[in-house]
């Protein structure tokens, strides 16, 4: 008895809290986050707090307007054209519109939000004549036109609709101006005063409701919406400054219960609001309170410090079911949990509890890292069992065990031994002097009761520990019992079973990778166990992976309890997992537990059947009070996406962006507000028209894709809230990545119509080089006839132009109609007539009867802006007819009739002559040229100007037969229809031919059925299509086809690109032959290489340890030795390093000083002229091919000396690979070319297009005579 009393005094500090209430019995069932400046809120005066249809959080504030999307808070301003002023309401009509009212509206606007748009309203002055103090503001539509009914502190209502302002007193008939709240229901305006009720209907009738007769407090401050009343949904929750009360269809029921809201002032606004589970909430700006309807209870709410805490401002319910009251220092949520938690803050001696026990009285017993916590009734004792956090002892409760028969609470203490608590209090330590760790305690067979030691196991007796089993340490964490005898561990290295009844008595299961932490036995599982990396299941002695439902758990699992309705509870470092038979359920701290991480001795389930979860933060119980959060998805907003520049898009419209900026940044956030920090997103984008998808899960609000290829892409992307519930799918507008230049289909055709050009041009130079000569002859010949044509063409027009310039024009004027009033004397002489002779008479009878009707028609232009002609026409003169050109003008009086033509003329005889010798002279070319095309070696055509044959020459004749059949009248065939060009997508290319100097060049079209009557000759012929457009005038051109048969040529492009693909298979096959080599290599060096070394290292042990004879040692080591020195050199071969650092020549001298160590054969290298080949790997080919002809050489050749003779060029490699050997007859040569050694020589050598020649005798040694181009 003294020696425990003595412990007490020296180890124990027992301190006595006398408090109010039992453990856990506060009422306040929310987990509380406060919102300030402190994280990211602009300004703590907020006045009002919304939710709008996407879950974005709205705030009014002294400062201005900001939006909270669960990652960020943002400022509204003047970036977005919004007044910084104070707003002190916020309105979200029925169509998504966001209104802000501010606290004063003289000379202020009212802004609004339409689809991310800004506008205002500005309050008119002739309405609001004065500073007014605003309180409230509600929205209904008339005629799809807002009715805006804004409510102020002592001057009645202010009304909006139809783009006018008025007002609505108690002059209008309300029931008081003093206004608290205005309310729109069933678009019904509900307007509480400090008087009653008045009501609005839709026509604009008042009703009003005084409550004189109920003699109560008729001060109306707050209404909100009461769902709660099934029978009529347009019920009101009214609250006074004293009672709260329903009011429907005019009937108020005030319900029976008494408080006393402290009244500030007329502009501290109040507010009520309450949820479906009956939780209502109502107060202002002094203190805030809960009423619970179904229990009546009634409490003050406390936010964070009950001695200066105040109330709220206003109060919103978002979609989820958390409460955000909005005030002056800032806003705090109210999230419902379904814990009660205590910690060092609320009672306990320290907040990390590692393990819970009870007595049978109910007393708790709460382990920690420095001592333990005892709970009885209103009793709360604390014991220390070291007071300084600095010692080294390690003195933390690892486990504990209740002895129900003694009543006694038996824990453990890592460095201090077991702790044996009475139920009275008092308190002995046992221990051992062989143990410096203590693990864990449980019951065994028996009814002995077990420790587990670092020096094994131990049992206690008479208050001491008996160690038994002391050969390893025992670290077991859980244990269970089976039966009397069997008892399974979990263990940090696996699972054990004892049994006593067994030998051995220990058995070890196959579970060396797991670290186990708990274990547990169901009768519906069987033995689960709880490992650091999930849950796990004993079936048939194998462990094996368990999941709930197909619900897989990769949680570390800490522990594992049942709950007396039979729930597992799985403790994790994520907080605890319940399964009720159907759900698997997590809760955290979002839901108030005390900490997300638990402890392995701190799951436990008390006499009343509550379940305790102790954390690294406090301890906590399960109340059973849950909301049931399927019910409310979280939302998803895509923002929009970024490109490499830094550019925004939003997301409401399709987007195309340059192929350049193919990195893009898209933007979204997930609006849950249970927990925001801990949303998780799964994204992926897809790309529209193909298979490719890029999916993955992230913790991050953006995710970045690089280097997307050209296309159309669509985002998409959904949010897990902190329950693991998931949203819907949101996705984005179509993201286009267009493609560049040269991916366009133009493009590539345009670049095989200059491939195809280029082709046929040159296969058609050397065909057509005799007939060019022949037509460059002929051309020159009637150049130079039309030369001299022209030159006395120049002639004869210098020879006009002087006899024309040396005389002056001719100018006239006459009347509308056509007499002359004017005639110069140049015209006079001309005509051969004075000016008597012609002043009043017509010009017509001057004119050449042929052009007088053209003449009259061109002067009718003059009636039309410009009012200009240009008139050619042959006039009667003093010499005869000759042609002129007149210039007329018109002179129009104000009403637009010709008053005066003026007109100015010049002689054109001589022109007009030589333009019908030049008509003549074309002619005659154009026969000479159709003798030309008649001796052309390609198929001429010529088509009219609609498409119809001409001409063709005998080439084009000899090629399809029958094309006299074709000649007008018959028009069967046009070049315009034509069955293959139009076939082959030439349609467009045909209409540009009306354009001067049109043209078409076709690819090879090949004729692919005889069924086309004028291709029958050409079935399975590839022809080239040539079409030129000639231009004689505006009004005469043909079109002339040159047409090429291309059959043969087309052949032997076939052959060479067969060529082309058997050289990229060789060099395909040699880069995997490589690849496998480095691989080969590579495994030699890190697997046999390093057992070999671990091999030497072990037999160098042996050596030293070992007294008898080393002899048979020294040789397994010399074997490794030269092991290793095999595997290095098998290495170099397969892997030539050398070539890649050194180069080609000095590898292959390392090559042959090799060879010569390695074997008898003297190697000799000659390199004359320096070379460089093309590329790295040609190098590495090339080298390959010198190895294998070496190793050819040295397993057959029986020779003394080789050598390597390498000379090149610029364009031309040569290497001679020689020895002295025995030789090869040239038969048995032949019929070993196909052996792998010279097969992949050869091989090797076509892949770089070279020869090789080899040249060999029997007893004159073996020669590779090998040629490579550069």
């Amino acid at each position: 008895m003294c020696n425990r009393i003595k412990i007490k005094i020296l180890a124990i500090l027992i301190i006595t809290l006398l408090i109010d209430t039992q453990l856990l019995a506060q009422s306040q069932s929310f987990l509380i986050t406060k919102y300030s400046t402190d994280n990211g809120l602009p300004d703590n005066r907020v006045n009002d707090i919304a939710q709008d249809s996407l879950g974005r959080i709205w705030v009014a504030m002294a400062s201005g307007i900001a939006m909270y999307d669960g990652y960020e808070w943002i400022k509204i301003g003047k970036k977005n054209g919004v007044p910084e002023i104070e707003y002190i309401k916020i309105k979200i009509d029925e169509k998504g519109v966001m209104w802000f009212l501010p606290k004063d509206i003289y000379k202020q606007k009212l802004v609004y939000c339409v689809k991310n748009n800004w506008k205002y309203l500005q309050f008119p002055e002739d309405v609001i004549v004065k500073s007014n103090h605003c309180n409230s503001m509600d929205i209904r539509y008339r005629t799809c036109n807002p009715e805006i009914f804004i409510s102020t502190i002592n001057q009645g209502l202010i009304k909006y609709f139809d783009k006018k302002w008025s007002k609505i007193t108690s002059k209008s008939g309300l029931i008081s101006d003093s206004i608290s709240c205005v309310l729109n229901i069933s678009n019904k305006i509900y307007i509480s005063t400090y008087s009653g009720i008045s009501i609005i209907n839709e026509n604009g009738i008042i009703n009003n409701y005084d409550f004189h007769d109920q003699k109560i407090d008729r001060r109306i401050l707050s209404i909100a919406r009461y769902n709660n009343n099934v029978k009529n949904k347009n019920a009101l929750l009214l609250l006074s400054g004293d009672w709260i009360g329903e009011f429907c269809n005019g009937v108020l029921k005030k319900w029976d219960f008494e408080f006393k809201i402290p009244f500030w002032a007329m502009n501290d606004p109040s507010s009520i609001i309450f949820n479906s589970s009956g939780t209502v909430l109502f107060g202002n700006s002094a203190s805030i309170y809960i009423l619970n309807i179904s229990s009546r209870k009634f409490e003050k709410l406390i936010l964070e410090n009950p001695h200066s805490d105040r109330g709220a401002r206003s109060m919103l319910l978002d979609y989820e079911g958390n409460f955000w009251l909005s005030s002056l220092r800032g806003i705090y949520k109210l999230s419902n949990i379904t814990f009660k938690s205590k910690s060092k803050s609320n009672g306990l001696s320290e907040s990390e509890v590692s393990a819970i026990s009870q007595f049978n009285s109910g007393k708790l017993f709460f382990g920690h890292n420095y001592g333990f916590t005892t709970v009885y009734k209103n009793e709360t004792l604390i014991y220390n069992i070291n007071s300084s956090t600095e010692n080294k002892t390690i003195y933390r409760v690892l486990d504990s065990y209740y002895d129900k028969i003694d009543d006694v609470v038996y824990f453990v203490s890592f460095q201090k031994g077991i702790g044996k608590l009475h139920s009275d209090g008092s308190l002995t330590w046992i221990d051992s002097k062989k143990v410096k760790n203590y693990h864990s305690i449980f019951k065994g067979s028996k009814n002995k009761i077990i420790v587990c030691t670092d020096k094994g196991f131990g049992y206690l007796s008479n208050d001491k520990i008996i160690l038994f089993n002391e050969s390893t340490e025992s670290f077991v964490r859980d244990w269970i019992f089976i039966n009397d005898s069997t008892i399974y561990l979990a263990t940090p290295t696996g699972l054990e079973m004892y049994n006593e009844s067994l030998y051995p008595r220990f058995r070890r299961f196959n579970s060396a990778n797991y670290n186990f932490y708990s274990i547990f036995y169901s009768r519906i599982y069987g033995i689960l166990l709880g490992s650091s990396q999930g849950l796990y299941i004993l079936k048939q002695d194998s462990i094996i992976n368990f999941s709930f439902s197909n619900q897989q758990i990769t949680d570390p699992i800490y522990f594992i309890i049942q709950d007396s309705v039979q729930n597992i509870w799985l403790g994790t470092n994520n907080g605890v997992l319940k399964w009720d038979g159907k759900n698997l359920k997590r809760y955290n701290k979002s839901d108030g537990l005390a900490g997300n991480e638990t402890n392995r001795a701190a799951g436990f389930v008390d006499s009343k059947g509550n379940v305790w979860i102790g954390t690294d933060e406090g301890v906590s119980m399960y109340t059973g009070n849950e909301v049931d959060y399927s019910l409310y998805k979280p939302k998803i907003m895509i923002l929009g996406f970024e490109d490499p520049s830094g550019k925004l898009y939003a997301n409401d419209l399709n987007v195309s962006v340059d192929p350049e900026k193919n990195n893009l940044t898209f933007h979204y956030r997930g609006l849950s507000f249970i927990d925001e920090k801990l949303n998780s997103y799964q994204i992926k984008l897809s790309k529209v028209g193909s298979k490719w998808v890029n999916q993955f899960s992230t913790n991050s609000n953006s995710a970045r894709f690089n280097n997307l290829d050209y296309g159309d892409y669509v985002f998409s992307a959904r949010v897990k809230n902190s329950k693991g519930i998931w949203s819907k799918w949101q996705t984005s507008s179509l993201v286009t990545i267009r493609k560049f230049y040269y991916q366009e289909p133009i493009f590539q055709i345009g670049l095989l119509s200059l491939f195809l050009i280029i082709t046929y041009s040159a296969y058609s130079f050397t065909q057509q080089k005799k007939y060019t000569k022949k037509l460059e002859l002929a051309v020159d010949l009637r150049t130079k006839d039309l030369r001299d044509a022209q030159v006395e063409l120049i002639t004869s027009i210098d020879r006009y132009k002087g006899i024309v310039d040396s005389q002056t024009d001719l100018v006239v004027r006459v009347d509308a109609a056509g007499k002359f009033t004017f005639v110069n004397d140049a015209y006079c002489f001309v005509f051969g007539k004075k000016r008597e002779e012609l002043i009043g008479k017509s010009f017509i009878p001057l004119v050449h009867p042929e052009d007088m009707e053209s003449t009259i028609e061109e002067m009718k232009k003059l009636n039309e802006p410009p009012y200009r002609a240009i008139i050619k026409q042959r006039a009667f003169t003093a010499e005869g007819y000759r042609w002129f050109s007149w210039e007329d003008y018109a002179v129009h009086d104000n009403n637009g009739n010709i008053i005066e033509i003026q007109a100015v003329g010049r002689d054109i005889t001589l022109q007009k002559e030589v333009e019908s010798e030049l008509e003549k002279r074309v002619l005659e070319r154009t026969v000479e040229l159709q003798s030309l095309i008649s001796q052309s070696p390609l198929g001429i055509i010529t088509f009219s100007s609609d498409g119809y044959l001409l001409t063709f020459n005998k080439v084009a004749n000899d090629m399809f037969l029958n094309l006299n059949e074709y000649l007008p009248p018959n028009k069967t065939f046009n070049i315009f229809n034509d069955e293959f060009l139009l076939k082959n997508n030439y349609k467009e290319k045909l209409l540009t031919l009306d354009a001067p100097n049109g043209f078409v060049l076709s690819s090879p079209i090949k004729i692919d059925h005889n069924k086309n009557n004028i291709y029958s000759n050409l079935f399975n012929h590839e022809l080239v299509y040539r079409i030129y457009s000639v231009f004689f005038d505006e009004a005469n051109k043909i079109f002339v086809l040159l047409l090429d048969d291309v059959t043969e040529h087309q052949k032997s492009e076939e052959i060479s690109k067969r060529l082309l693909e058997e050289r990229i298979r060789i060099s395909t096959i040699i880069k995997t032959i490589e690849t496998e080599r480095d691989r080969i290599a590579k495994e030699l060096h890190d697997g046999i290489g390093q057992l070999l070394t671990t091999a030497k290292l072990k037999l160098d042990i042996i050596k030293m340890k070992s007294n008898q004879n080393r002899t048979e040692i020294d040789d397994a080591l010399n074997i490794l030795i030269n092991a290793g020195d095999e595997i290095r050199r098998i290495i170099n071969d397969l892997k030539p390093s050398d070539v890649e650092s050194l180069g080609l020549v000095s590898s292959i001298e390392l090559l042959c000083e090799r060879i010569r160590q390695s074997s008898s054969i003297n190697v000799s290298l000659s390199v004359s002229n320096n070379f460089q080949a093309k590329k790295k790997k040609d190098e590495l080919v090339v080298y390959r091919v010198i190895q294998e002809a070496l190793n050819n050489t040295i397993k057959h050749s029986l020779c003394k000396n080789a050598g390597i003779d390498i000379s090149g060029s610029m364009k031309e490699l040569n290497i001679c690979i020689w020895d002295d050997g025995i030789g090869v007859e040239k038969k048995l040569l032949n019929k070993k070319k196909n052996t792998f050694g010279l097969n992949n020589i050869t091989e090797r050598i076509k892949s770089l297009n070279g020869e090789i020649e080899i040249v060999t005798e029997p007893g004159k040694g073996f020669k590779y005579l090998i040629k490579i181009p550069l």
